[in-house]
Parts: C-alpha cells; sequence; structure tokens
C-alpha cells in the first residue's frame, strides 16, 4: 500500500516526476520524459539551420553524438531536463552562428575543409591520396557506382575527395 502511495505523490509533483534529476526512473517516468524530450529536440533543431543534419559532415556527426547524449541523458533520468535543454539550445545556436560564418570564404576552408583531387588528367595524385587516407580502390569504387564502370582513362576527367568525405567523379566529355 505503501508503494503504491509512493507512486501516486511522485506523479502528483508532475514537475518533479518528469523534468528533475532522479536515481531510479520507472516506466511511465522514462516513456513521458521520451516523449517531452523527443517533441522539444524537435523544435530545437527546427530552429536550427536546415542543412544542420542534411548533409553528414564532421560537424552533423558531431552534433548527431553529442545531442544524442546529452538528450538521453534526461530521458533515463540521469540528468534534470532544464539545464540539459538549455545547453542543446546553446549548441544549436552556436551551430547556427558557425554555418553563418562559413558563407565567408576565408572561413570556409576553416570550418569545412576544401575539394581534394585525387585523380586527373589520367593521372592519380598520390601525394593528395595519401592526405585523404584513399587507395586506388576507393577511386575505381566510385567510378563503378556514379558511372557504372572501370575505366578511368576513358570516361574520368577528375575524382575528388569533396569536403564532406565523400567521393566525387566527374565524367569527361566527349568530342
Amino acid at each position: 500500500m505503501q508503494k503504491l502511495y509512493d507512486g501516486l505523490k511522485k506523479i502528483m509533483d508532475w514537475k518533479e516526476y518528469l523534468f528533475a534529476e532522479v536515481k531510479d526512473p520507472d516506466t511511465l517516468q522514462v516513456l513521458l520524459r521520451g516523449i517531452i524530450v523527443f517533441l522539444s529536440a524537435l523544435i530545437i533543431m527546427r530552429a536550427g539551420p536546415k542543412r544542420m543534419f542534411g548533409k553528414g559532415s564532421a560537424v552533423d556527426n558531431v552534433l548527431v553524438i553529442i545531442l544524442g547524449g546529452m538528450l538521453s541523458r534526461v530521458i533515463t533520468g540521469a540528468a534534470a531536463y532544464l539545464p540539459v535543454v538549455t545547453a542543446t539550445i546553446g549548441i544549436v545556436l552556436t551551430e547556427r552562428v558557425v554555418s553563418w560564418l562559413n558563407m565567408y570564404p576565408a572561413l570556409t576552408k576553416i570550418i569545412s575543409g576544401k575539394r581534394t583531387v585525387l585523380y586527373r588528367n589520367g593521372k592519380f595524385i598520390t601525394k593528395n591520396m595519401d592526405q585523404t587516407m584513399a587507395c586506388k580502390e576507393d577511386l575505381y569504387e566510385a567510378t563503378r557506382l556514379r558511372l557504372n564502370t572501370e575505366d578511368l582513362a576513358e570516361n574520368v576527367d577528375e575524382i575528388s575527395m569533396e569536403r564532406n568525405g565523400e567521393i566525387s567523379v566527374t565524367k569527361k566529355k566527349k568530342a
């Protein structure tokens, strides 16, 4: 009977039940916190730049890891709601500022990196391949996937490692 009373008392104090740090949350508490955190995160992410998670860049991946780790602590009761959501908003706003700074060419290379040419004029550029840790098989694979061929000399003008880490293939123009 005492356990039931304690459970009802927890539910009555809904702010603490839903938002405070707790040692051992019950199933309903985790469910409700999960829903609240999901909706909060959705609202916060919509406030961020549209491309925030669109490209799968290094910044996008770092954000996913950090925000996922932080928000999961609220769901499990390991952290209180308000400080974590405040920090999440701060991180998203910082990402917005970084995205804005990325529009300036002088800062783009620092923030997003630059494209690196790996193959041009029928030759592998091994210095750049070593720098980007790409091997010849990676370039052949990209050519097969994008042009449905393995014949670089006949079909490929240039292969590059883009800023987001993807390998792009530029097809030769036929005369």
